[in-house]
């Protein structure tokens, strides 16, 4: 799914998730993010070792609405953020 340059218009949050609600530039078009934050990352060590790997590991999406419910019941998300 190409989305194209978005920008994030609503978030959630608890100490171990992240849910985004993305919105495509000049679009009604919306993705869903969850990012899980469990994890460490040594930035000192991103010239020896691709970081972006290990932070994209942790990052589901883009999703659409309903694939966001079925993932977030799947993980135990509890909290909520809203469709357009």
């Amino acid at each position: 799914m190409n989305y194209g340059k978005e920008y994030v218009v609503a978030a959630s949050f608890d100490e171990r998730w992240i849910v985004a609600r993305t919105q495509i530039l000049n679009s009604e078009r919306e993705a869903f993010w969850i990012v899980d934050k469990n994890f460490e990352l040594d930035i000192e060590n991103c010239d020896k070792i691709n970081c972006d790997n290990i932070m994209q590991a942790h990052v589901s999406g883009p999703l659409d609405f309903n694939s966001l419910q079925e993932r977030k019941k799947e993980l135990g998300i509890g909290f909520k953020i809203e469709s357009r």
